[in-house]
């Protein structure tokens, strides 16, 4: 009878309370399975003599390094990482002898520039900056095309041209006074104020030489950031007809010859009106179109500040068709064009 009524009454007979205390037990001390935990056997832990970085999770075994991480209570093994290896003092000698030979004068550049800065306080005689000048000069004859790109030499230089013998400054005149040196100084970032230290401070005589190596890279050099300051510094050291030959370059190459013939002839400077009336330069139609094109490149890289550049389009303005003229005004429209198009006449 007392059996029946357990059964019917839902209580657990003794078998089952036994099963339940054996649960009871697992979930205490086993993470409430009855299976014991297995261990990851992925993931072994190293132990060894010389264990190092354990606060990083690094472990060395064998030379090598075996990084171990811990995230989310999981142990990851990553790939082992390579040592780095140092370059030996003959590889550093060799390095450095590389960047010597690709940079063949800077050893001559450093040294210039710490005799110069030792130069150029005021408190110097005026004896020892001229004896120290003389040295510099010395130094820098025969390589005036090179050094002249350096923003540290190319200030050399031009306290030479500025403050040297005439001998010192013909020197570096012979120098550079042919065509290739003077358009690659010319178009160099820091060359170019060489050439325009040259433009100011050579004689009169000595300027027509100048020009000539510009003759024929007029056009190329207007559209060139720096190589338009030089012009623009040629333009305000030359005569009437220095300043037509120049500017006749913009209207073709056959009447920039007889521009240029016409100087060496006497005869009156040649403006853009004289190129229209001339029938072997292919007639008005074509000397307007080229003329048109080569301004098109300038004022298309806003290479408009120039006084040179201001006459050209004032010629072109005055003899170009009213379409042209439409466009050429369109095309400069602007506060920012015509703010630095007002400061010379012919602007």
């Amino acid at each position: 009878m007392a059996k029946r009524r357990g059964a019917a009454s839902g209580k657990p007979t003794g078998a089952g309370s036994a099963g339940k205390r054996k649960e009871r037990r697992a979930s205490k001390f086993g993470g409430g399975s009855s299976t014991p935990k297995v261990k990851d056997a992925g993931v072994k832990k190293k132990k060894s003599s010389s264990v190092q970085g354990k606060s990083s999770g690094q472990y060395q075994r064998a030379g090598k390094t075996d990084v171990v991480e811990k995230t989310g209570g999981k142990t990851e093994e990553k790939a082992e990482s390579k040592p780095v290896k140092r370059k030996s003092d003959n590889e550093q000698d060799k390095t450095s002898q590389l960047s010597k030979h690709h940079k063949p004068n800077s050893d001559l550049i450093q040294s210039l520039s710490a005799e110069w800065e030792k130069l150029r306080p005021e408190k110097v005689a005026e004896g020892d900056r001229k004896k120290g000048l003389s040295q510099l000069a010395n130094k820098v004859k025969g390589k005036v095309v090179d050094l002249g790109s350096n923003h540290k030499t190319s200030r050399v230089i031009q306290a030479i041209i500025k403050n040297g013998t005439a001998a010192e400054k013909a020197a570096i005149f012979k120098e550079i006074t042919n065509t290739e040196s003077m358009v690659l100084l010319a178009k160099s970032a820091y060359g170019n104020f060489i050439v325009r230290s040259l433009l100011e401070k050579s004689p009169k005589k000595e300027l027509p030489r100048i020009l000539a190596c510009l003759r024929g890279r007029v056009v190329p050099l207007a559209r060139h950031p720096c190589g338009t300051a030089v012009l623009e510094a040629a333009y305000s050291v030359a005569n009437s007809a220095q300043r037509s030959a120049l500017i006749a370059e913009f209207y073709g190459p056959e009447f920039a010859l007889k521009a240029q013939a016409a100087i060496v002839a006497g005869g009156p400077s040649l403006r853009l009106r004289d190129a229209l009336a001339d029938p072997g330069l292919g007639g008005r139609r074509a000397v307007i179109g080229h003329a048109s094109r080569v301004l098109a490149g300038v004022w298309e890289k806003g290479m408009v500040a120039s006084a040179y550049i201001h006459r050209v389009l004032n010629e072109y303005f005055q003899e170009a068709p009213a379409s042209m003229v439409q466009e050429a005004v369109e095309a400069l429209a602007g506060d920012a064009v015509l703010v630095r198009m007002m400061h010379t006449l012919d602007g």
